[in-house]
């Protein structure tokens, strides 16, 4: 489960959405295609209801639906995981509810029609990392449940192959509904050794479909992970798998690492190919090693849509914000046939997206208000080679000039002691150090470890202790919050230099608190802890170290 969250929190971190401001970018020139604004709808809940929206305390729960329904331009949003509330958005009232199960938390839902509204529920974590099989309901616009039950066909599986099926909707992304089937995932984000002998040793369908009518869940057993042979390694904290649906209105899915689309004729279980890639980032190799962090991946493609008013795919594609010094996203546009059209870098869009007529839509609660943006693609008469050199031109500067910052401690022997002694250069020959990064770890970890810092800053301000602590510059503001950590020996590594060290080292594979610790100036200990031995490892670990009793 944890897994779950945190891959959730990370692509939170880094979704550009539409409010968000673009870092400015020295590239000459413009893309063949561009998002242009249109117009953005803010208005406050509507004051003759209670409650407030899923994405009101957790940015990431931005769950909603856009739609017309009986003429009426409606904007539905869970409040209070109580109800789907309907806004009328010429009125910006709520003129109509669903009620939702009270004793539940909604993930994701989706709008057909009066007769079938799709529901989905939080699916729990059982006993031996086992889950409960799907939960949802079938409801119609009166909030009568039609459906809520299932059988699932195993037929035709090898024994190793684990036919357990929770039925996983992403909360970033919206139901992928069609012809009464609902498309889905099974527990992919819970495979992280593709690659590895371990991984070829038990294989579960990666995909599936629900049908409404039949009731019947149906596993693919063609969709897998591509070109994976024992020795390539891949992993990441993103969602490894995104889908939606075809101009023929079959599934579409794209893999973290992928250039190629594999589309599913799901009534014979045949995969379908289809090339579309970058041409700024042409290829993702694979990890170093087994043991690698997914963070040395230079790029990972993410979210895909297709626009089915206008013939488009949508495809993003992240950068890795260590190697290039920022969060940049790549927009890849291809026809209904996946002819490449161009791309965008930095495009201003993000998140969930639904299409109505010429119109990109978004929506986003903040300053007690809703928001909903409208935005449109817009092709102009620029050459495209031009542009494509121009950002690979930029992001190769900014790649090279993060590495010669890297190398400069590099030459010093152990990099990690190189650089904290360029920002202290008197250390002492003895002395512990906790590295923090404000991303790629267990998030509740690290402000645990804040807090305890932040109480007992009188005492680790007398001792040998120091504190790295690594992100963007708006990651690692949040230490405003435990204001006694300034007083401790910090370092706020804003140019994530600690980060590319640890790429570089390739010892550890994830980015959780690292103690360090130095005796007559040699490394005695070094180790990464993650969230299931903070308090019985790293902590006992660094007041030992200490003397601390």
């Amino acid at each position: 489960m944890k897994n779950n969250i945190l891959s959730t929190i990370i692509i939170s971190s880094v979704v550009l959405f539409a409010c968000t401001q673009k870092e400015k970018s020295n590239i000459a020139g413009q893309s063949v295609y561009e998002i242009a604004k249109v117009k953005e709808v803010v208005f406050p809940l509507d004051s003759s209801k209670n409650g407030k929206p899923l994405d009101y305390d957790v940015f990431y729960k931005r769950v909603y639906d856009y739609c017309f329904i009986d003429g009426i331009e409606t904007l539905i949003i869970p409040i209070n995981e109580s109800r789907l509330a309907f806004y009328d958005l010429a009125t910006k009232k709520e003129y109509h509810s669903v009620p939702l199960l009270q004793f539940r938390s909604i993930e994701n839902f989706k709008y057909i029609n009066k007769d079938s509204i799709f529901v989905f529920y939080e699916v729990k974590q059982l006993a031996d990392n086992k889950y409960e099989p799907i939960y949802f309901q079938l409801l119609n616009y009166q909030g009568e449940i039609k459906v809520c039950d299932y059988k699932i066909d195993t037929s035709g599986f090898k024994d190793s192959v684990d036919v357990r099926t929770p039925f996983i909707v992403e909360n970033d992304m919206h139901p992928i509904i069609s012809n009464n089937n609902v498309y889905f995932l099974t527990e992919v984000s819970g495979i992280n050794n593709i690659g590895t002998a371990t991984f070829f040793k038990k294989q579960i369908p990666l995909f599936a479909y629900y049908n409404a009518v039949t009731k019947k869940i149906t596993l693919s057993k063609s969709i897998k992970f591509p070109d994976i042979s024992e020795g390539i390694y891949y992993d990441t904290h993103y969602r490894k798998v995104r889908y939606c649906l075809s101009e023929k209105n079959l599934p579409v899915l794209r893999f973290f690492y992928s250039s190629t689309l594999y589309e599913w004729d799901y009534k014979n279980d045949e995969v379908i190919r289809h090339s579309l890639k970058s041409k700024i980032i042409d290829s993702i190799a694979p990890l170093r090693e087994e043991n690698s962090l997914p963070e040395s991946l230079e790029a990972v493609y993410g979210p895909i849509f297709y626009d089915h008013y206008n013939k488009i795919y949508y495809s993003f594609l992240y950068l890795n914000n260590v190697l290039y010094g920022n969060n940049y996203t790549i927009l890849i546009l291809a026809d209904e046939n996946f002819n490449y059209l161009g791309e965008i870098f930095n495009p201003p869009l993000g998140g969930n997206i639904e299409f109505s007529g010429d119109n990109i839509v978004l929506y986003g609660y903040y300053n007690d208000s809703i928001h909903v943006w409208y935005r449109k693609l817009v092709k102009t008469d620029k050459p495209l080679q031009p542009y494509l050199d121009s950002v690979k031109n930029e992001l190769g500067i900014k790649r090279q000039t993060i590495e010669s910052n890297y190398k400069s401690y590099k030459k010093n022997g152990n990099s990690l002691q190189a650089f904290l002694k360029s920002k202290f250069p008197q250390i002492e020959d003895d002395y512990v150090l906790l590295t923090l990064y404000a991303s790629g770890g267990c998030p509740s970890c690290v402000d645990g470890i804040k807090k305890l810092l932040h109480d007992n800053y009188t005492v680790f301000k007398k001792l040998p202790f120091y504190m790295i602590y690594a992100g963007s510059p708006m990651e690692v503001s949040d230490i405003e919050n435990y204001k006694n950590i300034e007083e401790l020996n910090l370092i706020k590594d804003t140019l994530k230099v600690v980060q590319l060290i640890a790429i570089n080292e390739n010892k550890f594979n994830t980015l959780d608190p690292r103690l360090t610790v130095i005796k007559d100036n040699a490394v005695i200990l070094d180790t990464v802890y993650n969230w299931t031995n903070i308090q019985t490892g790293l902590i006992p670990a660094m007041m030992e170290n200490l003397d601390l009793k």
